[in-house]
């Protein structure tokens, strides 16, 4: 009975936390309603890709169905790497179901995280669970569910910054190897930006360690742990070389590898109009872009029971390490909102890496945090310490209630809404035409009973291990109806059938069937519809696209589509291969576009690449053949008939690591239209192949592997001598 009280005393928070987030998320976690926005359009069909192509024991290299075609590899926001997209995608498949339950997943993995970084900070079991729920349910996993990479970057994040306070409080080898797990976990799922953001935290945090040592004069320790630090450091880049050079290749191909204009950067603050979100987060979802922002961007609740705990802990003493969390998560704070405060800008002109990146509400996560655990800290103190934590916590308690009690009778008696109507036809609805005045007396209403609550109970529960329980009880109750009330607007498709989505992709082609042979142009969004989802359908129906849906644009495709757009339409006016007779030098390009009179087959090659003479002029001929005989996202092989020597041109961009072979043999690859694969033939008859092979990549990958079965073997190695009694 003892064993198993053990077992229960160790798992009983990530049970309850399993439990809130399929609670919280029911919707989503019943399968019942797809998740919605950019996390159907984005995240959703190139999961679905990668899957397949993992269950074709294929790397998911290369992705032809957009864009014409871009490095699955290497774009930050594709998971290409992540684990659990592996997992799931090759024994599974991603299908509507498996992405939902992956998104709940990864809500329960943020409360594991959260609760694994406060106990670092040794604090209480029930206080850390109490921080666990008001992280994993906070308004930025409800407001970004939208954004799949953000959600993965939220989970794996306290987990990193709670092994590496674990590794400076024990200096103990063991987290350096665990470090450098979470690492690849975080860097492969999650979105570039919060890895940045929480380097320099990480940075903070060694910098303080550092100098306790040394203003202590523990020398050999500074030395000591400046030599921890360097181990980490080189088993992450080790571990996190597939990702590094996939990161460092792109930069050089894509159109933000320079960074974003800091007009980009100011983009979807979390404007000071947003702060209604720490009380009343229903009033962010009155309009899109009321608040300055995207409702994604607007919300930051993280309940009043810790909001509370938080203002009392600004008023109380509190340790270094605390302190460092608060203002670190009020810098962030002022850093969300944008141009209201000069902080964003400040960091985007005089920080490194931070000009690479959109969205200052991002930076809330970070706050968030910080605030959670200034909160725990106050709360941790309170249970152990005297008295007078309680008296503060009453006079803060009936403030908050008394501000919650005026708004909403202020609102209440000013603005019309027929609540009773609300509640019987719109609650928990996508309801749409109120203002933010009316969504938020209609949320004061609850959050008064709450505050109310939280009252009594500071006020007449007198033992302080009963308090925190109650406290518990009332601070779940909250950020679950909250979580209820703003999830029709920013976590699922309420409109749709999670059901109905998953009939019509079992209709969609299985594998990589060969290419249709219809012009390029055709291959468009438009005209399909698998509702709610409209945007990269082709990579369903397994069509090689010049549209879709993705911020990562390569710098060949940008120029053609954008500032070329005659000469666009012309070339994709073609099939997805096609024999050229004309070659045309580049240099004459705007004159062509200008004057809208390119034949469509001809091409414009660079003077280094024309290889060869072929006519000034179209001269194609009937008897010009080609036959598609195998097809792979990253291999096309195919039989070529000319009647005289001529170039044979892929629609898909020509980026480091695309090949050809002619009859066996390698052949150079040139670009044509500034971003298309070409290749020049002999007249007759060929066999053709376009094989994507990023040699560097590759290498890179089994670089990753290795070095993660070293580490993860490390790390077990010093677990093991840990627990029988070795140090670390």
């Amino acid at each position: 009975m003892t064993r198993i009280r053990r077992i229960y005393d160790h798992l009983w928070p990530y049970l309850f936390l399993l439990a809130l987030a399929v609670l919280a998320f029911m919707q989503v976690a019943f399968l019942e309603h797809p998740l919605k926005y950019d996390l159907l359009d984005q995240a959703f069909p190139w999961k679905y890709f990668i899957g397949e192509s993992l269950q074709h024991h294929q790397l998911p290299l290369w992705n032809p169905y957009q864009l014409l075609g871009s490095p699955m590899h290497a774009d930050p926001q594709s998971s290409a790497w992540y684990p659990v997209v592996w997992f799931i995608g090759y024994l599974f498949g991603y299908s509507i179901y498996s992405v939902s339950l992956d998104f709940v997943f990864h809500i329960f993995l943020a409360g594991a995280g959260m609760y694994y970084l406060v106990r670092s900070l040794k604090i209480r079991k029930d206080v850390a669970f109490l921080a666990a729920t008001s992280y994993m349910l906070s308004g930025f996993f409800v407001g970004n569910a939208q954004h799949f990479m953000w959600i993965i970057s939220g989970s794996w994040m306290p987990f990193l910054i709670g092994a590496y306070i674990r590794m400076s409080e024990t200096r103990q080898f063991r987290y350096a190897f665990l470090l450098a797990l979470i690492s690849f976990m975080f860097m492969t799922g999650g979105y570039p930006a919060f890895i940045i953001i929480s380097g320099y935290f990480i940075l903070v945090l060694f910098l303080f360690y550092i100098i306790r040592d040394l203003a202590n004069r523990n020398f050999r320790d500074a030395v000591k742990y400046a030599g921890l630090n360097l181990l980490g450091g080189i088993l992450i880049i080790l571990v996190n070389a597939v990702v590094l050079v996939s990161w460092y290749q792109l930069s050089q191909e894509m159109t933000r590898g320079e960074g974003v204009s800091l007009t980009q950067a100011l983009f979807g603050p979390f404007s000071p109009g947003c702060f209604i979100s720490f009380i009343f987060p229903m009033g962010t979802t009155s309009s899109t872009w009321i608040f300055g922002t995207d409702m994604s961007m607007a919300n930051g609740f993280f309940g009043l029971v810790m909001l509370t705990g938080f203002i009392a802990s600004l008023f109380v003493r509190n340790g270094i390490k605390t302190w460092i969390f608060i203002l670190w998560g009020l810098l962030m704070l002022g850093i969300a909102v944008g141009d209201a405060l000069p902080f964003r800008e400040f960091i985007y002109q005089h920080v490194p890496f931070m000009d690479l990146f959109r969205f200052p509400s991002l930076f809330r996560i970070f706050a968030i945090m910080g605030l959670i655990i200034g909160a725990a800290s106050f709360f941790n103190r309170m249970l152990v310490q005297v008295n007078r934590h309680v008296v503060l916590l009453r006079i803060l308690s009936v403030l908050l209630f008394a501000a919650i009690l005026i708004t909403t009778l202020v609102l209440f008696f000013g603005t019309e809404l027929y609540w009773r109507e609300f509640i019987r036809e719109e609650l928990f609805t996508f309801a749409q035409g109120y203002t933010p005045a009316q969504l938020i007396m209609f949320h004061g209403l609850f959050q008064t009973i709450f505050s109310g609550l939280i009252v009594l109970a500071v006020f007449f529960i007198r033992k302080k291990e009963k308090l925190i329980k109650t406290l518990i009880l009332i601070a779940i109750a909250d950020l679950i109806l909250a979580t209820q009330l703003n999830g029709p607007y920013t976590v699922y498709a309420q409109e749709a059938k999670s059901s109905d989505i998953h009939a019509s992709l079992k209709e969609m082609p299985k594998g990589f069937p060969l290419p249709s042979a219809r012009p390029v142009i055709k291959n468009t969004d438009r005209g399909k519809s698998i509702s709610p989802l409209w945007r990269n359908l082709n990579i369903f129906y397994k069509q090689i696209a010049w549209d879709g849906y993705n911020p990562l644009h390569l710098n060949g495709f940008e120029y053609l589509a954008d500032s070329l757009p005659n000469i666009f339409r012309k070339t994709i006016s073609n099939p997805p291969v096609y024999i050229s007779h004309q070659a045309i030098p580049f240099d004459s390009i705007k004159y062509f576009e200008e004057r809208d009179s390119l034949p469509s087959q001809a091409l414009f090659l660079k003077n280094e690449d024309k290889s060869r003479e072929v006519s000034n002029v179209n001269i194609s001929n009937k008897k010009d053949t080609i036959i598609y005989r195998q097809y792979l996202p990253q291999r096309f092989d195919l039989s070529v008939h000319t009647s005289s020597p001529a170039f044979v041109t892929y629609q898909n961009n020509n980026y480091p690591g695309w090949i050809a072979e002619i009859d066996g043999e390698q052949v150079p690859v040139v670009t044509s239209n500034n971003t298309l694969i070409t290749v020049p033939v002999d007249r007759g008859s060929h066999e053709i192949s376009f094989i994507f092979r990023p040699t560097k990549v590759i290498q890179a990958f089994y670089v990753s592997l290795i070095s993660l079965i070293l580490v993860f073997s490390g790390w077990l190695y010093f677990m093991i001598r840990g627990r029988k009694g070795y140090p670390g």
